[in-house]
């Protein structure tokens, strides 16, 4: 899979996906020691580097002399996982909620806000995507991750979009809105069929919902109830 291009590098990127699978796995974040640890560093001061970079470049934001300051910014890093970057990623298999390090350079991550987002199951054809009986239970997620946005999550199924990192039984973010814009990635139901996750263009005549993997063709229709745009993907295992 081709990989897009970042203005941080792959130790950055580690770092911030680290944070971030911290956040979804554990409910909450690691201390810069913490951070040490995972990249084996022993430097702090490496890792505040590295923070400095990705602050300055966007990926999160931080209030000065203060602990528990840093915050994520969540269109840039929904747009690297949509891009592919999260299988990259590694979750630790455990993370401790405190650090007993006093050093004066640590800086802990800010206390996270949590929301109950619905876990649809297969929607059946027929069925209102969001109707009670598709709802499989209800996910508690950091807000860092779905926003103040109306969402659900739906599990992958299948293969179709594995050029861009979605798959089987990965969990999408999506946030719930019937219109979408060329190129969006989308969920959508066809012919009130089931829903299916797919890649949104508008053309002459038509909706083409674009597959991303070669071996599958692409859906033709002018009847298309859209459901919501992806934001978001959560893998639990590497």
């Amino acid at each position: 899979m081709r990989r897009p291009a970042t203005d941080i590098n792959s130790k950055q990127m580690r770092i911030l996906l680290y944070i971030r699978d911290s956040l979804y796995n554990d409910y909450h974040c690691p201390t810069v020691r913490e951070i040490c640890d995972y990249m084996r560093l022993s430097s702090t001061s490496t890792v505040q580097s590295h923070l400095n970079t990705l602050e300055k470049f966007g990926y999160i934001k931080r209030a000065k002399n203060k602990n528990r300051s840093i915050t994520l910014v969540e269109d840039k890093l929904s747009t690297l996982v949509i891009e592919g970057f999260h299988q990259k990623s590694a979750a630790p298999s455990s993370v401790s909620q405190t650090s007993t390090d006093t050093f004066s350079d640590e800086v802990e991550i800010t206390d996270v806000v949590l929301r109950r987002v619905p876990l649809l199951g297969q929607v059946q054809a027929g069925m209102p995507v969001f109707a009670t009986e598709n709802i499989e239970e209800v996910l508690t997620l950091p807000i860092q991750l779905v926003g103040n946005f109306d969402c659900f999550a739906l599990r992958v199924r299948g293969e179709s979009m594995i050029n861009i990192g979605f798959y089987e039984d990965d969990l999408l973010i999506v946030r719930q809105q019937n219109t979408a814009n060329n190129g969006d990635i989308v969920v959508a139901r066809v012919n009130d069929d089931e829903a299916t996750v797919k890649r949104f263009f508008r053309e002459a005549d038509h909706i083409r919902l674009q597959p991303e993997n070669d071996n599958f063709e692409p859906i033709i229709t002018k009847n298309c109830e859209i459901a919501g745009l992806v934001i978001g993907l959560i893998r639990d295992r590497i």
